[in-house]
């Protein structure tokens, strides 16, 4: 089956099955970016708290939030971008970035995220307006979901794109960005990270605590410092999540790395999740 035909087939089952579901929506997620001129890590949990239609919350601690295709390509959504029904972003992530890949424009980045974004947002727009007050109920901001994508071009440098999906006036649309490695300064992120920004800036005395403390592991390569770093932001996080009795985000860690010039190498990944997904 060609890409193209791929594509819409994915589109059509996405935009049938949102009419009449709203399953597996993602109510809790972190994901934190680190993205210099060197290399881009992304890492996050695996908790995805699912609300039913009957009202019931099913958790899962085994899902995959961080995809990677083509050895050069990695995608982290949050929010609805995550699965509804039986529609998922990061397949539509793959098949954007498949696409773009064929078409050979001029930016790369740029024709990755809107192939990917134009692709999620009818489907996203039709499960929102089927479920019009549940979501509005959910997310009373009118925020539907974030996403990063982040890859490697011809020339070996990295890019890093951010897209946001939003609710104006009972409208679904979004926005779209690409980021430089000083937009993105010290760290960029989705989800719940206000405890990774909180001490990744040392913006308290328990987050300076923690930096004059922390070392990796001699075990560890000093190379491994930042991904290791990345990891314990989110491991923060989760600690404060569990602390508060939120419940929103836990599960074993995910980090993944991609250096300029170079190929993805995942740090750690559970055994269920892909190493790529091509």
């Amino acid at each position: 089956m060609s890409n193209a035909v791929r594509f819409l087939a994915v589109l059509s089952v996405a935009c049938l099955v949102s009419i009449y579901a709203l399953s597996q929506v993602r109510t809790g997620t972190i994901v934190v970016v680190l993205f210099t001129e060197e290399k881009l890590v992304f890492a996050g949990d695996s908790l995805v708290s699912a609300i039913q239609a009957d009202g019931r919350t099913e958790r899962d601690y085994r899902d995959c939030k961080i995809a990677t295709f083509g050895n050069k390509v990695i995608f982290a959504g949050s929010g609805t971008l995550g699965e509804t029904g039986v529609w998922v972003s990061a397949e539509q992530a793959k098949i954007a970035y498949e696409m773009a890949t064929i078409k050979r424009g001029a930016d790369l980045p740029i024709e990755v995220t809107r192939n990917w974004a134009e692709a999620v947002k009818g489907p996203l727009a039709m499960t929102y307006l089927t479920h019009k007050a549940v979501m509005d109920a959910r997310m009373p901001d009118g925020k539907l979901g974030n996403a990063y994508f982040g890859g490697v071009d011809g020339k070996g440098d990295l890019w890093l794109t951010f897209t946001k999906f939003f609710v104006v006036s009972g409208v679904v649309k979004y926005e779209s960005y690409k980021f430089s490695p000083a937009a993105c300064t010290p760290i960029c992120g989705t989800g719940e990270i206000d405890v990774a920004v909180e001490f990744s800036q040392l913006a308290s005395d328990r987050a300076k605590a923690e930096s004059a403390s922390w070392s990796p592991s001699k075990s560890y390569s000093p190379e491994d410092r930042d991904i290791l770093r990345m990891i314990r932001l989110v491991d923060l996080s989760i600690a404060d999540d569990e602390a508060r009795q939120i419940g929103k985000i836990g599960g074993p860690i995910d980090a993944v790395e991609l250096k300029s010039g170079g190929a993805v190498r995942w740090f750690s990944r559970k055994s269920n999740c892909p190493e790529n997904q091509d």
